[in-house]
């Protein structure tokens, strides 16, 4: 009888393990986490958008929108694509496609990080 309660409990805490498991794997950023992430560090995205688009780097550039965003998981964060659409000091629109890595803070936060 003692070896069918240890056999019970190896079988529980296996099972439990496996569940913790399936609970680390951090959710993929939505496009609406994207881009509330751009919009709140756009002075940083400003230049970069500026350089996707092919736009005058020296004028200022406003966020539009941002949209179509698709993430898959890579090296254990998620590289995402997505359409940064904005508009330039001079009136003209542009759209650019950008690509980053995100990953989650301890709040569950987006944060991006950088892979060599």
């Amino acid at each position: 009888m003692k070896h069918f309660a240890v056999f019970s409990c190896l079988v529980a805490s296996c099972s439990s393990n496996s569940e913790v498991r399936a609970t680390d794997i951090r959710p993929l950023p939505t496009n609406g986490e994207i881009a509330v992430y751009v919009q709140e560090h756009w002075h940083g995205w400003d230049l970069r958008f500026a350089r996707l688009a092919n736009g005058p780097e020296d004028q200022k550039v406003a966020l539009v929108n941002v949209r179509d965003s698709e993430c898959q998981r890579h090296q254990n964060v998620a590289k995402c694509q997505f359409v940064i659409k904005g508009r330039f000091a001079n009136g003209t629109y542009e759209e650019a496609t950008a690509v980053a890595f995100f990953d989650r803070d301890r709040a569950g936060k987006l944060i991006e990080v950088l892979i060599s």
